[in-house]
């Protein structure tokens, strides 16, 4: 059984921080191929990482938050979590954008990591 499973909330950022410096290489030679400019496409990448993590502790925590108040027997909702996310994705991807569309390519690839780690589970972990 993968260790995913088992601790989701710790596994998966680790398993993005072992990634992303791969990830980074293949950027670095993507960018010799295109002729992109290296510093923002990998800089906006890890701006883009930075914001799924923080994003991924928002679910975990806003998840953690909303079962308990469930099984208080309160109102619980999702909603203000999920606004919080797409707000700390959206005001990246503003600024992204804002630079040209390397760093907005960039900036998607980042905002993908925690994707890429829960679905490369069991291939390299």
């Amino acid at each position: 059984m993968s260790k995913l499973r088992d601790n989701p909330a710790k596994e998966v950022p680790r398993r993005v921080l072992v990634l992303a410096p791969i990830v980074t290489l293949l950027i670095l030679g993507a960018t010799f191929i295109f002729d992109f400019n290296f510093l923002l496409v990998g800089g906006f990448f890890w701006l883009g990482v930075i914001c799924n993590l923080i994003c991924f502790w928002l679910i975990v925590k806003g998840s953690a938050l909303m079962i308990k108040k469930e099984e208080a027997g309160e109102k619980a909702s999702i909603m203000p979590n999920t606004i919080l996310r797409y707000a700390v994705y959206g005001i990246m991807l503003l600024i992204a954008i804002q630079f040209g569309t390397q760093a907005f390519i960039g900036g998607i690839i980042g905002i993908l990591m925690v994707k890429v780690a829960i679905t490369t589970d069991g291939m390299f972990f």
